[in-house]
């Protein structure tokens, strides 16, 4: 009794499983077809035949041509279901549109843009933040043969859409991965800093710009100490504060006030000869005091 499961493949046996086409997505073109009814005996040899061939041209599913190259993603089989077809195989072909051979907009995807800010810190309570752009492409369905010379890829350095009051974008990094169906992604990742930055602030006590009275600088000997700058107007200094002028560090002997953003604060110890040779400038410029709750 003759075999009456098909022992070779045709394109006339092609059915069609499934066909997607993705337009904002190149590499979702994929064409997944089948041939029923295999012998079993046979499978293995065809599929190893299949494997063989790396590209299909044309390939035919439901007795037409679709137009295009594609390559060969995998070859596999399953049993059929029950009824005419127990007993024998299905071979499933899982195909892809060509590959890219350069990379361009049509294969290109941002996959990630972020915002982050930079801190430069001018003191504890007080810093400049500038803003920083980061964005990541992909390029998808890059030919094998051709990714090592595509790498790495250092031309059009520019964010996909354009961006004011920025640097000039640079590559942070640039890499590629190989795809599970053989073909290859490039990914670059490009950083571009704000042109201008703003002045931040930390909600910490006693936040702001502490300086000694320019007019008045603390003398040797001197048990109270004129300090303002406070951003809190009215701040309370609290007894047993700690904070530098120079070298020398004092402690606030009671709580105070500030009225206007200015606190005279009681000191322990009294001021030094050092603290007044510090404050005591040409220019008469302030000197910043540093409060130890801040550090």
């Amino acid at each position: 009794m003759a075999n009456k499961w098909r022992t070779a493949v045709a394109d006339a046996l092609w059915v069609l499983e499934a066909y997607s086409d993705d337009p904002v997505n190149p590499s979702a073109k994929v064409l997944v077809r089948a041939i029923y009814g295999i012998d079993r005996t046979q499978t293995a040899g065809i599929i190893d035949g299949l494997n063989a061939t790396k590209t299909v041209s044309g390939p035919h599913a439901n007795g037409a041509s679709i137009s295009g190259t594609f390559r060969v993603i995998k070859n596999e089989s399953r049993p059929s279901g029950g009824g005419s077809l127990a007993g024998s195989d299905v071979i499933i072909q899982t195909l892809g549109e060509g590959y890219f051979s350069t990379l361009s907009d049509s294969n290109k995807f941002v996959v990630n843009h972020k915002y982050e800010t930079e801190e430069q810190n001018e003191n504890a309570w007080m810093y400049y933040a500038r803003g920083t752009l980061i964005e990541t492409s992909r390029w998808v369905n890059i030919d094998p043969t051709k990714i090592a010379s595509l790498y790495p890829y250092i031309t059009s350095v520019a964010f996909d859409t354009a961006v004011v009051g920025y640097s000039t974008p640079v590559i942070l990094e640039n890499w590629y991965e190989k795809e599970q169906d053989g073909s290859y992604s490039m990914y670059r990742t490009l950083f571009a800093r704000n042109l201008t930055s703003i002045v931040a602030y930390r909600d910490v006590q006693y936040a702001g710009m502490l300086i000694t009275d320019a007019a008045s600088p603390p003398m040797e000997g001197d048990t109270t100490i004129k300090i303002s700058g406070f951003r809190n107007v009215t701040e309370t200094v609290y007894a047993n504060a700690k904070f530098s002028i120079g070298g020398d560090t004092y402690r606030v002997a009671a709580n105070v006030t500030a009225s206007a953003g200015v606190a005279t604060v009681t000191v322990i110890p009294e001021v030094t000869l050092s603290t007044e040779e510090t404050c005591d400038t040409d220019d008469g410029s302030p000197i910043q005091v540093y409060f130890e709750s801040l550090t």
